[in-house]
């Protein structure tokens, strides 16, 4: 059964030399999900960019607001805070 989500990591895995890999695709295929979860695993740093001070303000809203945040569905599935 293939994952629910993009895994960056097969693309890393499978072009070492690529300095930079671009995912483009429709919306809700895992490509943020894919991405920060797997570098929460590996506990390497990642730069989270979003296009919009809108944006921002809507994922940084206080803890009753969580569900707008980008770690929601990774704390859903795996327990994680």
């Amino acid at each position: 059964m293939p994952p629910k989500y993009y895994d960056v990591f097969e693309d890393i895995d499978k072009y070492p030399d690529a300095y930079i890999i671009i995912a483009y695709s429709r919306r809700s295929v895992g490509k943020t999900y894919g991405a920060l979860w797997g570098y929460m695993q590996r506990k390497q740093p990642i730069v989270y960019i979003k296009r919009t001070n809108r944006d921002i303000d809507l994922i940084c809203k206080p803890l009753d607001h969580y569900k707008n945040s980008p770690y929601h569905p990774i704390n859903r599935d795996h327990g994680t805070n």
